[in-house]
């Protein structure tokens, strides 16, 4: 299977983080996913992650961050609880998102606005 150069650098920071993490969340990750990012990573590449840093400050790819949402909300929550929440939190992102793309390309609103010209 061939992935891109981004896929090949999110498979890299997605396996220092999980690394970092240690066996307990690694344990949680189904092998053939880990045998997945293993193969598939940028051997060359160079993270910049680092260890005493929180989560939030670090520089990780998107796709990484999306890979590590999957793996966090399939793997890593235990409590159907917590993944309702982060299901619901998504929804909501989604349904702003929607608005304000209605809000800004209104078929409506463009016609009115060429109308009034």
């Amino acid at each position: 299977m061939e992935f891109s150069v981004n896929e090949k650098i999110a498979f890299k920071e997605v396996n220092e983080i999980i690394d970092i993490m240690g066996e307990k969340y690694k344990n949680k990750v189904p092998k053939k996913l880990l045998e997945l990012l293993k193969n598939g990573e940028d051997i060359h590449y160079i993270t910049k992650i680092k260890k005493d840093l929180p989560f939030e400050k670090q520089e990780i790819s998107r796709t990484a961050l999306i890979l590590l949402n999957y793996i966090n909300r399939n793997y890593w929550l235990d409590e159907e609880v917590e993944k309702q929440k982060i299901k619901n939190a998504y929804r909501l992102e989604e349904e702003k998102y929607q608005k304000l793309l209605k809000e800004k390309y209104n078929p409506d609103e463009i016609f009115k606005k060429r109308g009034n010209k």
